[in-house]
């Protein structure tokens, strides 16, 4: 299971409770990477990940979980 390097946190304890709960059986790996990484290696290895929609992979299915606000310029 892939997540964007710095979200791991924000979805990984529910991601691995559903799949305990489900799936009790189960054996995960974790990565944190950067976007092309994890693209690479879900179009590889048939692997899911955490992470936003890429148009230059449409081969790739995509479901919305949480819409991110738009941060303007934090230097202000």
């Amino acid at each position: 299971m892939g997540f964007l390097t710095g979200h791991e946190l924000t979805w990984m304890p529910e991601a691995l409770r559903i799949l305990r709960d489900e799936l009790p059986n189960i054996d995960v790996m974790i990565s944190s990477q950067y976007p092309r990484y994890l693209l690479r290696a879900c179009r590889r290895k048939n692997r899911c990940a955490f992470l936003r929609k890429e148009r230059a992979m449409p081969d790739l299915a995509f479901r919305l979980l949480v819409k991110e606000p738009l941060v303007g310029d934090l230097a202000k």
